[in-house]
């Protein structure tokens, strides 16, 4: 198996220090040539523990999704980073964004 490495358009808007609203996914075709529907989504159970996950890996948790919104082409959210001083990665990519 290869890794395949690639640069992404994210758009993320700053709505202050802690936060970020993003775009979680869209109906576009991934790389990997699926298509998620949002509407199909469900996500009760994410909601009980929305943990936000650098680059999905489940050991480098940055914050938290909160305000999730399904659209009918792409599902938003606003992540609220962990607490300063919590998490390096967490630091780290809040002070990117």
């Amino acid at each position: 198996m290869s890794t395949i490495r690639t640069v992404v358009a994210a758009n993320f808007r700053s709505v202050g220090a802690d936060e970020v609203d993003v775009i979680m996914s869209t109906s576009s075709i991934a790389r990997d040539g699926h298509v998620l529907e949002p509407r199909g989504c469900q996500l009760a159970n994410y909601r009980l523990n929305p943990i936000v996950l650098f680059a999905h890996d489940p050991s480098q948790p940055i914050g938290n999704a909160e305000n999730i919104v399904i659209g009918s082409d792409k599902i938003t959210c606003r992540i609220r980073f962990a607490p300063l001083g919590i998490s390096a990665k967490a630091d780290e990519v809040r002070g990117l964004m």
